[in-house]
């Protein structure tokens, strides 16, 4: 089966040296590039617990309920605590509109939590799927995939880049008689548009999810830089 890839941008706005990119004599101006495909290795995602009740703190009592048993599962599930940001609650009424009366009626109260997972494990998010799905929690965002060290790899395509640009440079100099010199300006990925963020795997409601699915094979991360390069002419 084909991997599938996902095209991620290295994006560095500001050059890294004022760039002078008006026609000079004295320079060779070249457009190093350099890419590299690499499976995601960790993912993040969200899920929203929401509980009603006929008064409020019965509402909030449910859904601090349902968290407390989620946070035990996951713990046993292996997720680090660094991991798991459980967010307050919020709290407020439920209404409908009464045709007769001609105005609002009070149904109930809402008591929503916000759960957040971070840095998780490729090998633990379908466990982590099935674990939110079998304890009922009303919605869950889509896993996002990523990787753990997303700085370190851009900045080694970055460098693969500038060096490309300086190969290119030194051969169109030697197939022209000349020398290179030292450079005078360099811009990181010009006309480089907003990088995407990680990568969204899928979308799912947890009565929906596929709790079986497995994300070992997720597909590639093309992480991708560009790098121009003002060279003087010796």
């Amino acid at each position: 089966m084909s991997a599938v890839k996902f095209a991620v941008a290295v994006v560095l706005s500001a050059p890294l040296l004022a760039p002078v990119w008006a026609a000079d004599a004295g320079q060779i101006v070249v457009t190093g590039e350099a890419s590299r495909d690499i499976a995601p290795d960790e993912a993040r995602l969200t899920a929203r617990i929401d509980k009603r009740a006929a008064d409020p703190q019965a509402a909030a009592q449910l859904a601090a309920k349902a968290m407390t048993v989620l946070l035990a599962k996951l713990e046993k599930l292996g997720v680090a605590a660094a991991s798991i940001q459980a967010l307050g609650t919020q709290v407020g009424p439920l209404r409908e509109w009464d045709q007769d009366a001609r105005k609002q009626r009070l149904l109930g109260y809402q008591a929503v939590r916000e759960l957040r997972l971070d840095h998780l494990p490729l090998s633990l998010l379908g466990p982590i799927m099935q674990t939110l799905a079998e304890s009922g929690v009303e919605q869950v965002g889509s896993p996002q995939l990523d990787l753990a060290d997303r700085t370190g790899v851009e900045l080694a395509v970055l460098m693969a880049a500038a060096k490309d640009a300086e190969q290119k440079a030194q051969a169109l100099a030697k197939s022209l008689g000349v020398g290179v010199g030292r450079p005078v300006a360099i811009d990181a990925n010009p006309g480089a548009g907003p990088s995407p963020g990680p990568v969204a795997f899928k979308a799912m409601r947890a009565e929906a999810a596929d709790v079986g699915q497995s994300y070992s094979h997720a597909g590639l991360i093309e992480i991708h830089a560009q790098v121009r390069v003002a060279f003087a002419i010796q």
